[in-house]
């Protein structure tokens, strides 16, 4: 395995765990000063019409917990990345795909959020699980990085067209 991603792979859940700690030990104050100021809001606004549109999925009702860890663990991954990746993060490496390094971070993490999702243990039938976009999107559009890679707004709904 490529050391980049391995190391890009621990950042995300290093960070995602460090979270949890964070969450639990200051749960007092977190919903006031979330590390991720912009969950509070926003991303949960968004998550609260996702849960809505799938009652069936059981995932959403654990929102802040689960989420305001994975933004976090996203952030932490992409900066190893970037750090990993220096000034050639905006190279093409795979010219018939023809996206940049950042493209594919990102991609890949929406591949790999996708899989966990639709993997989780609230779905034991491994069930493709449509909402699994929106949770995905619903993360990377609070990074600024992810929406001016793809020349998306702020106000953009980030999210891929209606599957089911």
């Amino acid at each position: 395995m490529n050391l980049k991603i391995q190391y890009g792979s621990i950042a995300y859940t290093y960070g995602h765990e460090l979270y949890h700690g964070v969450q639990w030990t200051y749960a007092d104050i977190m919903p006031a000063h979330p590390v991720v100021p912009s969950c509070s809001s926003c991303a949960n606004s968004y998550f609260t019409q996702v849960g809505a549109r799938f009652p069936e999925d059981k995932r959403f009702y654990g929102w802040p917990t689960e989420e305001e860890a994975d933004i976090y663990g996203t952030q932490i991954a992409y900066g190893a990345f970037v750090n990993a990746i220096g000034s050639n993060i905006d190279d093409i490496v795979y010219p018939s795909l023809n996206l940049t390094q950042r493209q594919l971070f990102f991609y890949a993490n929406s591949i790999f959020g996708c899989n966990v999702h639709t993997g989780n243990i609230e779905n034991p039938l491994q069930i493709y699980l449509p909402d699994a976009h929106y949770e995905v999107n619903g993360r990377l559009a609070q990074i600024n990085d992810s929406r001016s890679t793809f020349q998306c707004a702020a106000t953009d709904d980030m999210v891929f067209p209606d599957v089911s």
